[in-house]
């Protein structure tokens, strides 16, 4: 059994000694000693092991961006940056605008963005949910690194918000106290002498 065979499967210091000695007092209290060693070890392989893949590395990060020229800014979560570099080592010439659009929604984590062609024009629109500042950027730099380059695009960020509302009717009885005579809407208050209205002014 190899040493990370037995970190994995073993993963206890006396589980690896034999029966007869897992009771004995003194290899009890090494193994309180070389437990959290091992569960260091632990960690420590697989670190190693995240760092092999984009999505799972941390401190290769930076040197991985190298690699493409990107200079990574620090309101950039680590999130981003893995799926940035995912992005730039997927792009695969030719491009195509739906292949653009699913590789928009991918780079987002939506299915909202949508691409026209712009009628008689070599141009095209893209309307995407509004991000961060940060991915803002970075897919201007996506975009104008896929499209083709006698193509022109415009971009119109947009924002969907749920709004709920809540409608209720009441119905409120008043009695009005009876005070003379009203033509409703055309004559004020006046009253019948003689039959004839006498308006007061």
């Amino acid at each position: 059994m190899s040493l990370f065979e037995w970190v994995e499967e073993v993963g206890d210091y006396l589980g690896y000694l034999p029966p007869v000695l897992q009771n004995v007092r003194e290899f009890q209290e090494i193994a309180k000693a070389v437990n959290p060693e091992i569960v260091t070890l632990k960690q420590a392989i697989n670190k190693v092991l995240n760092e092999q893949f984009v999505l799972g590395a941390e401190d290769t990060l930076t040197w991985r961006e190298q690699e493409f020229g990107i200079t990574a800014s620090n309101d950039e979560t680590v999130t981003f940056r893995r799926e940035r570099l995912v992005e730039r080592k997927s792009r695969k010439p030719p491009i195509t605008l739906r292949t653009l659009r699913d590789r928009l929604n991918a780079y987002i984590g939506t299915t909202q963005a949508e691409i026209q062609l712009v009628p008689g024009e070599y141009a095209f629109s893209i309307s995407i949910p509004a991000v961060d500042g940060y991915k803002f950027r970075d897919i201007q730099h996506v975009v104008e690194t896929l499209k083709p380059a006698n193509m022109e695009y415009v971009q119109y960020p947009f924002s969907v918000e749920r709004v709920r509302i809540r409608e209720v009717s009441r119905e409120l009885k008043i009695t009005y106290a009876r005070a003379g005579l009203a033509l409703a809407g055309l004559t004020p208050v006046g009253e019948i002498i003689a039959d004839r209205v006498i308006y007061q002014r």
